[in-house]
Parts: C-alpha cells; structure tokens; sequence
C-alpha cells in the first residue's frame, strides 16, 4: 500500500492546516477582545487577558474562584509531567512492545488523565455558572457559556450588562 502523497493531495493538506490555523489566531484574537472587555467591566485592566496564564487566573479572580484556578493550574502541571515522564513508556506501547500493565507510569499518567479531565469539567462548569450570575445571567446563559464560550462571552463583553461581585460572593 503506497501512503505517500501527490503533490496536489500534500498542497491540499498543507492548504487545510494553514485554514485551521488563521481560524484559530482569529478565534484567538476575538477571544482576547472580549476577555478584555469582560475584566474592564469587572474593574480589572483589560491588557491582563494578554498575558496567557495571569490572564487566565484574573478571569477566575472577578469569579471569585481563585483557589480553583490554582489547583487547576497544579492539577494540569502534574499530569505535564508525568506524561513527559511516560513518554518512553507510551512510545513504547504505541510501538507494540510494551503493554500498559507493564508500566505503573504509564497507568498513572492514564488514571491522572481522566481525573484531571473530570476535574477540569466541573471546574468549567462552575466557572460558567459564576461568570453568568456575576454579569445578571441564569442557567442558560451558563449552559452558553460552557459549550460556545466565544459567542457568550462576546455576549457579556459587548452588551450594557454591569459586574455584580455581590451576586457571586455568598457562592
């Protein structure tokens, strides 16, 4: 079976990848504008959005959920680590010579996996519900929030919703 590609099928593929990849810097961009536009409202400087993970940590500071973004952040570091720890290990299993009993790492790393994708689940969720409530929202606009993120935050970023740290601070 011949798995090389023709020129046209690689300019194709090349094409593809370039597409995904100006779709993603503008999601990005548009991601950034209305993250800016969030923390201003919420008394915060809009330019700390820029910075990836301080920004990150600013959006869940105007929740009120500081904590969690730490053990998010922690929880996320580890499993980093273990999986470059295990990468000879599942190199090795993707190979064929080395079965996943064989390797405790490479089942840590596994259960690691799924318990931090649980925890960042509900992190998300709850994160969703508090941006919501905190700019006058329900339980829709949270369900909004957690499945199309970058049409319900330019939802709060660009409508006359005013930040409301009360609403989330008995939470």
């Amino acid at each position: 079976m011949n798995t090389t590609l023709t020129t046209a099928q690689a300019a194709a593929v090349g094409g593809l990848f370039g597409a995904f990849a100006v779709f993603g810097v503008i999601l990005y961009i548009l991601l950034i504008i209305a993250g800016w536009r969030i923390l201003r409202k919420a008394g915060e400087p809009g330019w700390k959005i820029i910075i990836p993970i301080y920004g990150l940590y600013t959006l869940y500071k105007i929740v009120n959920m500081r904590a969690w973004f730490w053990i998010t952040f922690l929880l996320n570091c580890v499993l980093a680590v273990l999986t470059i720890a295990a990468q000879n290990d599942i190199n090795a299993y993707n190979a064929g010579t080395l079965s996943a009993s064989q390797s405790p790492l490479l089942i840590a790393t596994v259960i690691f996996v799924f318990i931090s994708a649980i925890f960042d689940f509900i992190v998300t969720i709850i994160y969703s519900y508090r941006l919501s409530k905190a700019f006058g929202h329900g339980i829709g606009f949270t369900i909004g929030l957690f499945f199309l993120p970058f049409i319900f935050q330019f939802v709060i970023a660009f409508s006359k919703d005013k930040y409301n740290k009360k609403a989330i601070a008995k939470d």
